[in-house]
């Protein structure tokens, strides 16, 4: 789906025809067997992409949640 076309599923309503459908994510293995995903500007772009996500859903300190939890023991 385009940029346009997911937009416009996800904000459609309920009981519109296109949400009858689920959405399914997956990852596509190939990229990475080739080292697509390796590049800094690539892992600066997710990093980018997962805080606007997570901006978009209210929380409240993004950075915060992408750090993983430190372990105590």
């Amino acid at each position: 789906l385009s940029e346009g076309e997911l937009f416009s599923v996800c904000h459609a309503p309920l009981d519109h025809p296109a949400r009858q459908t689920p959405l399914i994510l997956r990852l596509v293995a190939r990229a990475r067997r080739y080292g697509g995903n390796n590049s800094p500007s690539h892992k600066a772009t997710e990093r980018a992409n997962s805080l606007s996500i997570l901006s978009d859903l209210g929380v409240t300190d993004p950075e915060r949640a992408l750090v993983p939890p430190s372990s105590t023991s």
